[in-house]
């Protein structure tokens, strides 16, 4: 909701600069609004729309539910092949749509030929330097306790309920 308010004001001062609201620009304005918002609504119902529970009526409900024809795209589109398809400013980028899709169950029936390409030791490589650099910038991070009487002075701007737990 965050991002929403704040792309939403970016494309106002875009699009209406000054008190003119030409109609061209209030169709795109609104345009590309609508778009932002469908794009995070996707990205929500896939959460729970492909999940396995089955413990209630809403889990039920929510994995019966109709979905918008261009989320139904993207998930047929990444079952049959793999392929995750990001259109114009989307939000959410494709690790963010992997990591979803693949952490709710829903598998590819295959992949791109261009991983035959990749021998076995070469994507154990990858992934080694990937969790190398992942350790030593989470170790490079302050202590989250530290940051924040940082970033405040020592705590000096926070609200005194805040800084003392």
């Amino acid at each position: 909701s965050i991002h929403l308010i704040q792309s939403g004001i970016a494309r106002l001062l875009a699009f209406f600069p000054d008190q003119n609201c030409d109609p061209a620009l209030t169709a795109e304005f609104n345009k590309q609004l609508d778009f932002g918002f469908e794009a995070i609504r996707d990205f929500l119902i896939l959460h729970y729309h492909i999940s396995e529970r089955d413990s209630s009526d809403f889990w039920r409900y929510c994995t019966n539910m109709t979905i918008p024809d261009s989320l139904s795209e993207k998930i047929e589109l990444f079952r049959t092949s793999g392929n995750i398809v990001r259109h114009n400013t989307e939000l959410f980028d494709v690790p963010s749509w992997l990591q979803v899709m693949l952490g709710q169950g829903l598998q590819p029936k295959a992949y791109h030929p261009i991983v035959k390409a990749a021998g076995a030791g070469d994507l154990e490589r990858y992934i080694s330097n990937t969790s190398r650099d992942v350790l030593d910038q989470v170790a490079a991070l302050a202590d989250h306790g530290d940051y924040i009487k940082r970033i405040t002075d020592n705590g000096a701007r926070m609200p005194h309920s805040v800084a003392n737990g």
